[in-house]
């Protein structure tokens, strides 16, 4: 068993990889869109509202599976801030929620809670995720950077002996 490392998952749950769990955090992102749409309570907001919204998430979802499909880290940043804004949102509703309590809110205070716990869950996933692709392109430019010094060495070392054979009468 792996440990952790710096705060980070060393696996998806059940054993997998941090790659499908970052995956399903991005199909969990495009079902939100689904929810915000369909969702009872938004119909009161104004349109433009629910479109930005929509599109902020899209635009989650999309850079996020675009950071997975091409190993690129800086695109899961978009991703981490954008559902890190939305749990700080969520957890003002459900302090709100539980200020002003009654039966039907602390259903909705239970549902949003354990929605939050799950998106945190997640969030964590693609944050190791991030660390991850991070760790791995920090090793190549260092590898590199090694191979690079190297030949530059060997390149000196050729030169130099070239130079030592000419002076050699």
């Amino acid at each position: 068993m792996q440990s952790q490392k710096n705060g980070r998952l060393p696996y998806f749950c059940c054993g997998c990889s941090l790659f499908p769990g970052t995956l399903m955090a991005a199909v969990l992102t495009l079902l939100g869109v689904v929810f915000i749409y369909s969702s009872p309570g938004v119909k009161t907001w104004p349109d433009e509202i629910v479109y930005v919204v929509m599109a902020i998430y899209i635009l989650a979802f999309l850079s996020l599976v675009y950071a997975v499909m091409k190993s690129d880290p800086r695109f899961c940043c978009l991703w981490l801030i954008i559902i890190f804004l939305r749990e700080v949102i969520q957890l003002i509703q459900i302090i709100i929620f539980i200020v002003v309590a009654d039966v039907f809110d602390a259903i909705r205070v239970a549902i949003y809670s354990i929605s939050l716990l799950i998106t945190i869950y997640f969030w964590l996933v693609v944050w190791s995720f991030y660390r991850e692709l991070k760790d791995q392109q920090q090793q190549l430019s260092f590898t590199r950077a090694s191979q690079t010094q190297s030949s530059m060495h060997v390149t000196q070392g050729e030169t130099s002996l070239r130079a030592t054979r000419r002076q050699i009468p």
